[in-house]
């Protein structure tokens, strides 16, 4: 749905390093070997190889100020983003390759070179090298072979690969094979292909059963400095600050687990599919973990005590504090289908979430705080926070001190949408989801709307595209208060006028203009007020 900077590679200019000109040619020269060596060995099975690819380069210009006001009148946000997304040159080059070798077996390969045009340059000999003054990386996606019909009903693709599944418009509760890669933020729609193999058993002409089974976890891309709000715990701190401190500033500092490569930690998954009468739906199961990580625990390792505000005579108080982010377990039992209502396409999808493993948030204190130099007894009298467990268990009919970062309740993933195109050429996708991507509790979930509307011009030449998404959060932490008293309302539009002036080249002006609420899922992207120019040539 968003397709704002879809992958960031270096073009030709990348070159003029001899150690990446090395590269390149080196990459290249096994393509051409491919074709010049194994292709008289394979000429009784007919080898046939085709070349593919695409150059890009994108700017970004970023429109956002200091202070964003909020759909609520009085109310304005903070950036937490940095200025990576702000002004940023970003290059690639795609080149791929499909070996046919018979009618039953082939293989593709998919390779970029990208670059983001930020030095990594910090110590002056850094300068000598223009690896670190023009970084650029070469990346493997997608990279499998197909074994064709083994039997008359059996299919085997083994390697790196994109498992998409579901019918909805780049948010799919069902699609839970390949994590996100949101290096671009806005652009839904993109997936890091993973290891995989997947057998295909047609049963009859119009059933299908599709095993898939991952060797090992791969966690999506994630610009943490945008999804913050992922990262910390859902805990009021100040609650711990008795009368005469203020809680000035909380220190996060995260780590994030690390998901050892065994059998033990294998993600599966299968999904049954059926047409009949122009009627596409399907059953699937998936046992895995969450690609987005939430926090299990909090230890505060540090008080600071810091200067007495001048009006009310509190003393100001930082803490610093180590987060914990795991990826539990779940099973996600999907749901989906599609079909046409005379010239209407409508589908639906839901993907039932079922945690494995629950978190019950826990805080905790190591070291106790030397406010005080070399009076330990000083420093306890003067400790602003309890020595008491931060987090004890509830005696019965108390709530709980501390929400559950994961809750063992279910909770439902739902998409459901229509398309249509007039005469003319004009073209509406409408979606409602209840649950974002990074939402992972019953009591979480927002609303949202999501309009895409396209306009063709000039032969096609011309296409003006727009994004409209709306957010409703009414959840017992909505509003700007966070206590559930009103709710959350946030928007997003995203603009662009594509001019196509030759068949294979692409010419994309837009603009991303984001607000909400706090709380809200798309307020976080109002960091990303921007416009950009993007040019493509495909070949």
């Amino acid at each position: 749905m968003f397709t704002c900077d879809r992958a960031s590679v270096m073009p030709f200019l990348c070159l003029r390093s001899s150690l990446y000109r090395g590269r390149f040619f080196w990459i290249v020269a096994v393509f051409l070997i491919l074709g010049g060596v194994i292709g008289p060995k394979q000429a009784s099975a007919e080898l046939k190889l085709l070349f593919s690819g695409s150059l890009e380069s994108n700017l970004f210009v970023g429109l956002k100020p200091e202070t964003t006001p909020s759909i609520l009148p009085g109310s304005t946000t903070s950036s937490n983003l940095g200025r990576y997304f702000d002004y940023r040159n970003a290059n690639s080059l795609f080149l791929n390759l499909s070996a046919k070798v018979s009618k039953n077996l082939s293989g593709v390969a998919r390779v970029q070179f990208r670059n983001i045009n930020f030095s990594r340059a910090t110590v002056s000999n850094d300068l000598q090298d223009y690896g670190q003054v023009l970084p650029l990386s070469v990346r493997l996606y997608e990279m499998y072979i197909d074994f064709l019909e083994l039997t008359e009903w059996f299919d085997l693709r083994v390697g790196q690969q994109r498992i998409a599944w579901g019918k909805a418009l780049a948010f799919n509760p069902t699609d839970n094979l390949n994590p996100f890669n949101l290096e671009n933020p806005l652009d839904f729609q993109e997936r890091l292909p993973t290891p995989a193999i997947k057998a295909s058993f047609y049963m009859g002409e119009h059933v299908t059963l599709t095993l898939v089974a991952q060797p090992y976890y791969v966690p999506a891309v994630l610009p943490i400095s945008l999804f913050r709000d992922v990262a910390t715990i859902d805990f009021d701190f100040n609650s711990l600050v008795p009368k005469g401190f203020k809680l000035e500033k909380v220190n996060s500092s995260e780590k994030v687990q690390q998901v050892d490569f065994n059998i033990e930690n294998m993600q599966a998954a299968g999904k049954l599919s059926f047409v009949f009468d122009k009627v596409s739906f399907a059953l699937s199961y998936f046992w895995g973990r969450l690609y987005v990580p939430i926090p299990s625990s909090s230890n505060l390792t540090a008080t600071k005590l810091g200067k007495t505000d001048p009006v009310t005579g509190d003393i100001n108080v930082t803490t610093d504090v180590d987060v914990q982010l795991v990826f539990p377990r779940v099973h996600v039992i999907g749901f989906d289908f599609s079909t046409s209502l005379g010239p209407v396409g409508v589908w639906a999808e839901v993907g039932l979430f079922l945690p494995h493993q629950s978190f019950a948030l826990e805080i905790t204190q190591s070291i106790a705080p030397n406010l005080v130099a070399n009076d330990p007894e000083q420093s306890k009298r003067l400790n602003p926070l309890s020595k008491e467990p931060f987090c004890p268990a509830p005696k019965a009919g108390e709530k709980k001190a501390c929400p559950d970062s994961f809750p063992s309740t279910p909770y439902p993933k739902v998409t459901v949408g229509l398309e249509y195109t007039f005469p003319g050429g004009f073209y509406f996708n409408l979606q409602y989801l209840f649950g974002f991507f990074n939402e992972q509790a019953l009591d979480k979930l927002h609303h949202f709307a999501f309009l895409v509307i396209r306009q063709p011009f000039w032969r096609d030449r011309l296409m003006l595209q727009i994004t409209l998404g709306g957010e409703l959060d009414a959840t017992p932490t909505s509003g700007d208060k966070g206590d559930g008293s009103s709710v959350g309302l946030a928007f997003l539009v995203n603009a662009e006028l594509q001019f196509r002036p030759f068949d294979s080249g692409l010419i994309t002006l837009g603009g991303v203009v984001g607000r909400g609420n706090k709380g809200t899922t798309l307020a976080l992207f109002q960091d990303l007020d921007q416009v950009f120019l993007r040019f493509r040539l495909s070949f």
